[in-house]
């Protein structure tokens, strides 16, 4: 009896486990990238850009007196610019820091019109121009 208990248990395993990772899309090799960005024509203090291959999560990039350097996925891209603002605290116990992103929405989220192509092998050097909201 027990011996069949543990074979079903097995079993259920192994067809539980079938199939797993299969169909799911290898994530794009990364290669690396550099470049500069601007906020408001001038060189961005701090912030992030972040690479999107589609259907993958973001290569965040942090940005430091306007210039980026880091791995991103090859290929094309979608390319958010990030510059975080402090807005206060909440005024609930406790009391949380409030940030908000600087950046124009058409620079950043969703609906960015921003874009890079990532070639392995290649310089990848590029130059992002934002503005603040």
């Amino acid at each position: 009896m027990i011996r069949l208990v543990v074979l079903g248990c097995i079993a259920l395993v192994a067809v539980g486990t079938a199939g797993c990772g299969e169909n799911r899309p290898t994530a794009p090799p990364t290669t690396p990238v550099k470049g500069k960005v601007t906020l408001d024509r001038k060189p961005m203090a701090t912030g992030e850009v972040r690479f999107t291959a589609p259907g993958f999560p973001p290569s965040v990039i942090p940005v430091k007196d306007g210039a980026f350097s880091g791995e991103a996925p090859a290929g094309q891209n979608k390319v958010e610019v990030v510059q975080m603002k402090d807005m206060g605290f909440t005024t609930t116990t406790p009391k949380t820091p409030i940030q908000v992103n600087n950046v124009a929405d058409k620079y950043s989220g969703p609906n960015t019109t921003l874009s890079a192509d990532v070639k392995k092998g290649e310089a990848n050097d590029f130059t992002f121009d934002a503005t603040s909201k």
